[in-house]
């Protein structure tokens, strides 16, 4: 599991910094970011959820390698698993 410090890297030079991910094989030997996760979970907020559950969804949605892409309320209970 890879915490905040590492990005992940999407199509149209889109980067972003989820919450925490999961990498079982990354061949791009950056040390920086990642575009091979199979997991990349969201912790939502007032702030990020709009951005969250919208752009980068469909961003995540372009990467091959992505298992399941989870976002877990923070103000209640409520996990959500696409």
């Amino acid at each position: 599991m890879l915490g905040q410090d590492i990005k992940v890297y999407v199509a149209d030079t889109k980067f972003f910094y989820p919450d925490v991910m999961e990498v079982c094989e990354d061949e791009n030997g950056d040390a920086y970011y990642t575009d091979k996760p199979i997991l990349v979970v969201e912790v939502l907020s007032s702030s990020t959820q709009r951005k969250d559950r919208t752009i980068k969804c469909l961003a995540y949605q372009t990467l091959a390698s992505l298992q399941e892409y989870v976002l877990i309320e923070q103000d209640f209970v409520e996990v959500e698993v696409c």
